[in-house]
């Protein structure tokens, strides 16, 4: 299931390395704000229905390749930094339980909504 909002996304991920959206999806190529934004348009890539050009214009950026750049070098680091791959994972994690959460949700809101209605045919 894919129901995270790039927003709660890059909330969740500016958080988690502690910088902020604006940071995060500023023009600056520093480290410190270049691995958040490309983690961001990784998890976005796996975790949402977006396009790669949506995903690309949320960041402030016009070209769907950097989003394709940012999902290659993601999945090239992860292979190579352990400390990464937990970074992702446990984003992934947190985006897992939000989705675990907001199905259930769906689910009770259906429950109800059938309760409701059998009891008025009732």
């Amino acid at each position: 299931m894919k129901s995270i909002s790039l927003s709660d996304l890059a909330l969740l991920v500016a958080g988690y390395f502690g910088v902020s959206v604006a940071e995060m999806i500023s023009q600056s190529r520093r480290e410190f704000f270049c691995l958040p934004r490309h983690v961001c348009m990784y998890l976005a890539r796996h975790h949402t229905r977006l396009s790669m050009q949506a995903i690309a214009h949320f960041h402030g950026r016009s070209d769907h390749t950097t989003v394709l750049n940012a999902e290659r070098r993601i999945q090239k680091q992860i292979e190579n930094d352990i400390a990464l791959k937990q970074q992702v994972e446990w984003l992934i994690n947190r985006i897992r339980e939000r989705e675990e959460v907001a199905a259930t949700a769906v689910g009770v809101a259906w429950i109800e909504s059938t309760k409701h209605a059998t009891a008025l045919a009732g």
